[in-house]
Parts: C-alpha cells; sequence; structure tokens
C-alpha cells in the first residue's frame, strides 16, 4: 500500500452520498457473504464429523461431551447467520 493511500471506499466522497451509500451496502453485502461462506461451511462438516463419531461411541461418556460440542456448533452456525443475514440497512 502507499503511503497516503486510503482502501476506504468512501474516501473522496461526501459522507452520505448515494455513492458512498450505495459502495458501503455493497461491501456489507460482500463481507457477510465471505463471513458465511468461510465460517459456516467450516463449522458444517466438523458438526457432520462429530455426529460420525458419536455414532461410533455407543453410549461412551465421551458421547456427552460429542454432543455438546455439536449442539455448541450448530448454535454458532444459527448465530453467525443471524448475525450475516440481519445486518441493518
Amino acid at each position: 500500500m502507499t503511503a497516503g493511500r486510503s482502501h476506504d471506499p468512501a474516501a473522496g466522497r461526501a459522507p452520505g452520498s448515494a455513492e458512498t451509500i450505495r459502495q458501503l451496502a455493497e461491501d456489507r453485502d460482500r463481507i457477510a457473504s465471505q463471513v458465511n461462506e468461510v465460517v459456516a461451511r467450516r463449522l458444517l462438516p466438523a458438526g457432520l464429523v462429530l455426529q460420525g463419531a458419536l455414532r461410533l461411541l455407543d453410549g461412551d461418556r465421551a458421547g456427552e461431551s460429542i454432543q455438546g460440542a455439536i449442539a455448541e456448533l450448530d448454535q454458532a452456525i444459527s448465530d453467525l447467520r443471524d448475525a450475516v443475514f440481519s445486518v441493518p440497512d
């Protein structure tokens, strides 16, 4: 990055201008999509692997811990998607 230059999409534009607002909305949507794709799509397979491991334990005490981890992953995915897709306009 060159000294004095900024990656701010609103740099050089009047605050609240239609172009600034449009650019910020596009950036927010892009970031939300990337967060959803990268994070949620990594958590989901982890939960599925744990569910498969749980079937192998058949009542073992470790199964309780795995069930707890699965529930936490499910909640994390739900919370992430709520946060990403409920960003106010």
